[in-house]
C-alpha cells in the first residue's frame, strides 16, 4: 500500500504571477493518500525544486564532484497535508491532480470528497 504521485504539472512559468518566478519550472504534485496502509501516508501535494535543465535540484549536502544522478535530491516541500496525527483528512480529501489555472492558482482535485482545494502563494508586493 503506497501514496501514489496521482498528477502533476511542471510550467516553465506560471500564468497571471500567482507564484513567484524563483519557482518557475519546478513539479507540482498531487499524492494520492493510501486508502488500506495503516498508518495513513500521502494525502498531499509537493513542490519539487527543479534546475532549468529539468532535473531535481540536489540537495547542497552533497559532494561538490558527484554527479545529479549519483547525488540525493532535495526532498519535496509540502503545499498542502494534513496537519494531525494522520496523513488522512477527515473529510475524505484525497488529492489527484493538480493544474495551475490562467490567474496563476494551483488547483487540486480530489476524489474522496468531490473538493476542488486552490493553493495561491503569498508574493510580497514590491517596493
Amino acid at each position: 500500500a503506497a501514496a501514489a504521485p496521482a498528477g502533476w504539472e511542471c510550467p516553465a512559468s506560471y500564468p497571471g504571477g500567482g507564484f513567484p518566478s524563483t519557482v518557475n519550472g519546478h513539479a507540482f504534485i498531487g499524492y494520492h493518500g493510501s486508502w488500506n496502509r495503516d498508518p495513513p501516508t500521502g494525502y498531499k501535494v509537493v513542490r519539487v525544486p527543479m534546475t532549468s535543465e529539468g532535473q531535481p535540484v540536489v540537495s547542497s549536502g552533497s559532494s561538490s564532484g558527484s554527479t545529479a544522478a549519483a547525488a540525493e535530491p532535495e526532498q519535496p516541500i509540502d503545499l498542502m497535508r494534513h496537519q494531525g496525527s494522520s496523513a488522512a483528512w477527515a473529510s475524505g480529501l484525497r488529492p489527484v491532480d493538480v493544474r495551475f489555472d490562467r490567474c496563476g492558482r494551483l488547483l487540486v482535485s480530489d476524489d474522496g470528497a468531490g473538493y476542488i482545494v486552490m493553493i495561491t502563494a503569498a508574493v510580497a508586493a514590491p517596493g
